[in-house]
C-alpha cells in the first residue's frame, strides 16, 4: 500500500501551465521543502508540457561572481550554454558581419570560442555537460563562421581601417544595444521557435538564496526590457508579452515571502515592494506546496475510506493532528476493517436502527493515528460549532446511545444562542440510513441543561477496538 501512496500533482501541473500561458513573467514561490524540485521535474517531463514548452534552466547561486563583474554576463553565457545542451542551435543560424566585427572590435582579437571557454568554471557548468558544450561549439556552424570573419577581419586590414568601416556601415539600433552573446541567444531563440512552433522558457532557480543584489540586478534588468521598449517608442501590442532575449517566459523560483523580506532589508523598511515587483510579474505569483497537495491528497483518502463529506472528515482529523504524522502512520490509519468491532444499534418504537457509521470509522482512524481519547471527546462539541448540519447528520443519532430507557427515534440537542437565549433543536433519526435530520426547534425555560457532548464519544468509543 505504501507504494501506492504517490501524492498527485497533476491538478498542480495543469494550473502551472494554464498560468504560464497567460503570464510570460512569474515567480514560482514554494518555500523550502515544499517539494518544488519534485513539482518542477515533473511538470517539465508531463507530455502535454513537453509538447508545448522547452526549458533553459539556470542557478546563478552556483556562480562564481567577482566581486567587480556583472552577473548578467554570466547568464547570458548560461543561457548560451543551455541552448547547446538543449540541441536548440540549428545551421540556420548565423551572425550577421556587423556584429562580428563589433565583437572583433570590442575583444582584443580573442575568439568567441575562447571568451566562452573562459566562462565555465565560474558559471560552474557540472563536469558532464562540458564534453557535450565543447562538441556543440566545435560541430555547429555558428562557431565555424564566426571564427572564419574573425580570422578573414585579422588578415584583410588593420584595426583602424576596420573601426572606419565599422563606423560608416553600423546599424546603430542593432548593434550597440546587444553584445555577440546577446545576438546569438536571440537568433537561436527565433530560428528554433520559428522551426518548431515551441514556447522558449528561461527558469532562474533559487531566487532567494542568491547574494541579495545579483538577485535585484537580475530583477532589473528583465524588467528594465519593458521600460525600454516603451521610451523607445516600440508598440505597447509589440511588447506587452515580449521577453529579453525573445524568450516567451522567464519564471524566477523562489520563496515570494523571502524576496519581500530581502527587499526589506536591502532597501530600507518603507520601500515600495509591489511596486518594484510589479515592473517585473505579469499578475500575481504562482504559489506551490508539496504540503498543501500531501493534505488534500490525505483527506480525500480519509473520505473515501470513512465514507464522510470531506468538510467533516477536516473538522474531525484537523490539520495539526496530521502535521507531525509520517506517510507510512497515515497509511497505516486507512486499515479500520478491523477497528469497529460491532455495529452502533438502537431499539426504539419497536424497530431497530443500525446508525450511521461515518462517525465511528473517523474515530478509528483517529485511534490508529493515537490521538489521545481526551481530544477526541472535544469533538462533537467542535463539529457543532463549525457545521450543524454535519452535526445533526451524522453525531446526533448517538445520542440516542446516552439516554437509557429511549422510547422515541427523536433526541434533541439543547443549547445557548449568542444573547444567552436557552433553545433545544429536535432531530430524528432515519431508519433506512441511520442519520439525524432536523425538525422543530424551540425556546425553552431557563432550567434547561445544555447538551453533554462529550458523553456522546465516550460511548461511541465503546464501539472501537483500543
Amino acid at each position: 500500500m505504501m507504494e501506492d501512496f504517490i501524492i498527485p500533482i497533476n491538478s498542480a501541473i495543469k494550473s502551472f501551465y494554464s498560468h504560464l500561458l497567460a503570464n510570460p513573467r512569474t515567480i514560482l514561490s514554494s518555500k523550502f521543502g515544499d517539494g518544488k524540485s519534485y513539482f518542477l521535474e515533473n511538470f517539465k517531463n508531463t507530455d502535454f508540457v513537453k509538447e508545448q514548452f522547452v526549458f533553459l534552466t539556470i542557478y546563478p547561486v552556483n556562480y562564481q561572481v567577482a566581486s567587480n563583474e556583472d552577473i548578467f554576463n554570466l547568464i547570458k553565457r548560461d543561457i548560451l550554454f543551455q541552448l547547446m545542451l538543449n540541441n536548440m542551435i540549428s545551421n540556420a543560424v548565423v551572425i550577421p558581419k556587423d556584429i562580428a566585427l563589433w565583437f572583433y572590435l570590442q575583444n582584443n582579437k580573442r575568439s568567441l570560442v575562447a571568451e566562452l571557454v573562459h566562462y565555465m568554471a565560474d558559471i560552474a557548468v557540472p563536469s558532464e555537460q562540458m564534453a557535450k558544450i565543447m562538441l556543440a561549439i566545435k560541430g555547429l556552424r555558428l562557431f565555424k563562421d564566426m571564427k572564419k570573419k574573425i580570422e578573414k577581419f585579422m588578415k584583410e586590414t588593420n584595426e583602424d581601417d576596420l573601426l572606419i568601416r565599422f563606423l560608416d556601415n553600423v546599424n546603430r539600433n542593432t548593434i550597440f544595444e546587444e553584445d555577440i552573446v546577446t545576438a546569438i541567444i536571440k537568433r537561436v531563440v527565433n530560428d528554433f521557435k520559428h522551426r518548431t512552433n515551441k514556447t522558449v522558457v528561461l527558469i532562474i532557480e533559487d531566487l532567494d538564496r542568491m547574494d541579495p543584489a545579483h538577485l535585484f540586478r537580475i530583477l532589473n534588468i528583465f524588467s528594465a526590457h519593458m521600460d525600454y521598449v516603451y521610451k523607445n517608442l516600440t508598440k505597447p501590442n509589440d511588447t506587452l508579452v515580449g521577453n529579453k532575449f525573445n524568450l516567451d517566459n522567464v519564471v524566477l523560483v523562489g520563496d515570494y515571502s523571502n524576496v519581500r523580506k530581502i527587499f526589506k532589508h536591502f532597501y530600507g523598511e518603507h520601500t515600495d515592494f509591489n511596486g518594484y515587483i510589479g515592473k517585473f510579474l505579469s499578475s500575481k505569483p504562482f504559489t506551490y506546496s508539496l504540503r498543501e497537495e500531501r493534505l488534500k491528497y490525505i483527506y480525500e483518502k480519509l473520505a473515501l475510506v470513512t465514507e464522510s463529506p470531506i468538510e467533516l472528515v477536516k473538522i474531525v482529523i484537523s490539520e495539526d493532528k496530521l502535521e507531525n504524522k509520517t506517510i507510512r502512520d497515515i497509511i497505516h490509519s486507512f486499515e479500520i476493517d478491523k477497528q469497529i468491532y460491532k455495529e452502533a444499534k438502537v431499539t426504539a418504537e419497536g424497530k431497530t436502527v443500525v446508525l450511521c457509521p461515518v462517525m465511528l470509522k473517523l474515530l478509528a482512524v483517529m485511534r490508529r493515528l493515537q490521538i489521545p481519547d481526551e481530544d477526541m471527546i472535544t469533538i462533537p462539541a467542535k463539529v457543532y460549532s463549525q457545521s450543524q448540519n454535519l452535526y445533526f447528520e451524522y453525531i446526533a443519532p448517538y445520542m440516542l446511545l446516552t439516554e437509557n430507557g429511549k422510547t422515541s427515534m427523536e433526541v434533541t440537542i439543547y443549547y445557548r444562542d449568542e444573547d444567552g437565549v436557552p433553545y433545544g433543536q429536535r432531530c430524528r433519526i432515519n431508519e433506512k440510513s441511520g442519520k439525524g435530520e432536523r425538525s422543530s426547534m424551540f425556546r425553552c425555560g431557563g432550567n434547561d441543561e445544555r447538551t453533554n457532548f462529550s458523553a456522546i464519544v465516550k460511548r461511541m468509543l465503546e464501539f472501537i477496538v483500543n
